[in-house]
């Protein structure tokens, strides 16, 4: 009775308490825009205009901005379209975990659990940075739950559902076809090693599931050859090695003018300087060092907050099964440890110093915890009757308030910090503070390209991107003053830090007094506004 109470539940609370925080998202966090963003949207703009030669990019996945494209269709107003399709991918993520969880028979009062911590977890993503990561993840865990579908039925109706969903996380992001490959093939491999399945019955599935997905990755890997002039499915490795090291694109770093049609070069980052954006030979790191900074801060995001009761359930799943051996066919959600390392090995060796790259795993390790609770339960060893004088109902109570203290509270504490820095300013820039300065910049008759001096918390990139001016890029300190103005930057925005350097040069006038100064307002101060003299 209770199982059937709890069948729909298991899906309709986490929903119900997604879209409850997605409210309270819209009512207070809507200002944020990172630079990801913005080239996600200017890419998708140049597919509704038909330029394929700026649409067609190497670097960032084409499905995200193919859902831009679409939301376009309805409103022009940036902040509605990037904030509503991220919503919308959270909800994917909830539902993919929800199928999931079915898939590999976590029963429905622990799907309840899991699904509220899942809302959670997709609720603060989905209130922070503007990129693809939770698209990626619901395709990625929804495709490896069908494949473990067709792996237990020998399904080969399945096995290539399986394949064409993976194959569309490739399209999500690029990492997303090592995803798929990894999934295909681990799984593959790993129930041959259990002994559950011979060669011949596995090959049967996994390569129905393989020409799928390549179906589905091969066309998009053909119109980037084409446009690059040789192979390429991915521009991304070698710019986030870079990245993992401390090096980071031009964009952020040097003043430059982007190719003719882009309001930045982050559109796409392969583009700079007629190198393809990427890092010189001498400073290309080596791969320990890469591997080494990448597996540190692995190490501590696995190790805190909901994340630390997950890799524990994950250990019990992997070191405890019954004596003939962990059957991954007879327990699929033992799958999940291994889902999980697939969508954390592949950025080890690229960047993975920030979080939302483990999006994927999330929902992986969930189903491998509470299916070792439950296998735990059925082997006796959560059975507090040893002790005779406690009620049978106890550890199903405690159960619940480890997970709502190690899974649930972790995600509604960080809550609070959704869409702000410590100190309480927009963690990307306020967009729409960014394109009232771009106006009254407008007003005052200062024109031409902006470029940014110092932390001006994206104020200029922002401003440019709000009024569909070129950004010339930035530079940590005022040494290059003269590279801006031989490059023609018509605003400079200017941390307080270096004001007086650029004030001290007769090649520059500041206008900053003719703004309203809430415009100017960033976490150092308030930012200095600086036009050609002449």
């Amino acid at each position: 009775m209770l199982a059937t109470l709890l069948r729909p539940l298991s899906w309709i609370v986490p929903v119900l308490t997604y879209l409850a925080m997605m409210v309270v998202r819209d009512l207070y966090v809507v200002e944020g825009i990172n630079p990801d963003f913005i080239s996600y949207y200017q890419n998708a703009t140049h597919w509704l205009a038909g330029n394929t030669g700026l649409a067609v990019s190497g670097y960032w996945g084409v499905m995200y901005s193919w859902i831009m494209a679409v939301a376009l269709l309805v409103t022009r107003d940036p902040m509605t379209v990037g904030w509503g399709v991220l919503g919308f991918t959270g909800l994917c993520l909830i539902l993919a975990g929800e199928i999931y969880l079915r898939i590999v028979g976590v029963r429905p009062r622990y799907r309840l659990l899991a699904g509220i911590a899942l809302a959670l977890f997709s609720a603060y993503w989905a209130s922070n940075q503007l990129t693809p990561d939770l698209l990626l993840g619901s395709f990625v865990v929804f495709g490896g739950g069908l494949y473990i579908l067709a792996l237990r039925r020998h399904s080969i109706a399945m096995a290539i559902l399986a394949g064409l969903v993976l194959g569309v996380a490739y399209l999500c992001k690029t990492p997303g076809l090592l995803f798929a490959f990894g999934i295909i093939v681990g799984f593959a491999i790993m129930v041959l090693v259990t002994r559950e399945r011979g060669l011949g019955a596995v090959l049967k599935i996994a390569l129905p599931a393989l020409l799928a997905m390549a179906v589905v990755a091969g066309p998009w890997i053909l119109v980037l050859s084409n446009h690059y002039g040789h192979f390429t499915w991915t521009t991304a490795i070698e710019r986030n090695q870079g990245q993992a090291i401390g090096i980071e694109h031009p964009n952020f770093t040097e003043f430059h003018k982007p190719r003719d049609g882009r309001i930045t070069s982050w559109e796409d980052p392969s583009e700079f300087g007629g190198t393809g954006g990427m890092i010189a030979p001498e400073k290309k790191p080596g791969l320990v060092s890469v591997l080494a900074e990448n597996v540190l801060y692995a190490h501590g995001v696995l190790t805190s907050g909901g994340w630390f009761l997950l890799t524990v359930g994950a250990l019990f799943a992997l070191l405890f099964h019954g004596p003939g051996g962990p059957r991954l066919l007879a327990e699929p959600w033992r799958f999940g440890i291994f889902g999980a390392a697939i969508v954390l090995l592949p950025y080890m060796v690229s960047y993975a110093a920030q979080e939302r790259y483990y999006m994927a795993a999330y929902p992986f390790l969930l189903g491998a915890t509470f299916g070792a609770v439950q296998w735990g339960e059925k082997a006796g060893l959560l059975s507090w009757r040893l002790f005779g004088f406690l009620p049978a109902w106890l550890p199903r109570l405690l159960l619940t308030l480890v997970v709502a203290v190690f899974l649930w509270a972790p995600e509604l504490i960080r809550a609070r910090e959704i869409g702000t820095r410590p100190d309480g300013a927009p963690a990307h820039g306020a967009y729409r503070q960014s394109a009232s300065l771009a106006r009254a910049l407008d007003g005052i008759g200062a024109e031409g390209p902006y470029a940014e001096i110092g932390n001006v918390n994206r104020l200029s990139l922002n401003a440019a991107f709000a009024t569909g001016r070129q950004f010339y890029g930035a530079e940590l300190d005022a040494d290059h003053l003269d590279r801006a103005r031989a490059l023609g930057v018509g605003v400079l925005i200017v941390d307080p830090a270096f004001a007086g350097r650029v004030a001290a040069d007769p090649a520059w006038r500041e206008v900053s007094g003719q703004l309203p100064e809430p415009l100017l307002a960033i976490p150092a101060g308030h930012a200095r506004i600086f036009v050609p003299a002449g």
